[in-house]
């Protein structure tokens, strides 16, 4: 088996588990206890709760409004996190019959030497 086949043999399992990671997202986000705990807990009321923080008089010390500015960014990488899945699995998904047909064309090479 050529070395072409084996490569393109990890990129299609790799876009499956990427597929499986995007589908395991869409499970959660459906799921009520995911829509209360995070959806609305962390992406929507968390940050409210630490703007309102960042004006508190006894939160005004650097090392406070810093700690309160990194809890933020972790609420918007999270977020990000999962769309970027979502992302990679839709591209893996719409590109990996390609890989399918390239696999099949190069055994066929293969075969015929």
């Amino acid at each position: 088996m050529s070395n072409e086949i084996e490569q393109i043999r990890i990129t299609i399992e790799e876009k499956k588990e990427m597929i499986g990671l995007g589908d395991a997202i869409l499970r959660l986000s459906k799921n009520r206890d995911w829509k209360k705990l995070i959806d609305t807990e962390f992406f929507e009321k968390e940050p409210q709760r630490l703007v309102a923080l960042l004006a508190h008089p006894s939160m005004q010390d650097d090392a406070s409004q810093k700690e309160l500015r990194n809890q933020m960014l972790a609420v918007a990488y999270f977020r990000q996190y999962l769309h970027r899945i979502g992302i990679f699995a839709q591209q893996a998904s719409q590109s990996i019959g390609e890989d399918r047909l390239t696999e099949a064309e190069l055994l066929a090479e293969d075969l015929g030497e």
